[in-house]
């Protein structure tokens, strides 16, 4: 269903929002199935799927992996090519996937282990910055990102390739570093 936000107000930068569900029915134009595995071929849950326009890139559906049987169907509105992206279940030490598939078509995904890249985000002062923003674009057809813990340590797992870091402080801090 469509959702409204309606600013209720304006004078404050960060205020409460009221929803409101428009009446009707989402008939899906077709739909892209399939079953996420690990690397030993075993199902893997909790799996999110997203599916983006191959074109223009904006969001056009998702689902999450089934807990028992790792399957997932995301529909969509509209026939065409879409991307589909598989982000594995947090913690786990696979990288995202990337595919472009027809509509109303199937495309299984199984993780394979990456490698970890793996760090600590500190001031001048040696001290712990968390919730900063780690971006990771590699040469070819991939990047992933990560917020830091409260540690400062940080976790991403990638496919074997060479890497641009970008490090950004929390909301309203500064650009720390491009490594």
């Amino acid at each position: 269903c469509p959702l409204i936000v309606t600013n209720t107000n304006s004078a404050t930068a960060s205020n409460e929002a009221d929803f409101e569900i428009i009446p009707g029915t989402f008939t899906p134009a077709c739909s892209i199935t399939g079953d996420v595995t690990d690397h030993f071929s075993a199902t893997l849950s909790d799996t999110i799927v997203v599916a983006l326009d191959s074109l223009t890139g904006l969001f056009a559906g998702s689902d999450v992996a089934a807990a028992i049987s790792g399957s997932y169907s995301v529909d969509l509105g509209a026939t065409g090519s879409y991307r589909l992206l598989f982000f594995p279940p947090q913690g786990q030490p696979y990288y995202q996937g990337s595919y472009i598939v027809a509509c109303a078509g199937t495309q299984d995904h199984q993780f394979t282990t990456g490698l970890e890249l793996s760090g600590l985000v500190e001031s001048d002062t040696a001290a712990p910055i968390p919730n900063a923003w780690i971006g990771v674009a590699g040469t070819g057809d991939f990047g992933d990102d990560a917020l830091n813990f409260a540690s400062g340590d940080f976790s991403i797992f990638l496919p074997p390739d060479s890497y641009e870091v970008q490090v950004v402080g929390p909301v309203g801090g500064r650009h720390i570093s491009t490594i």
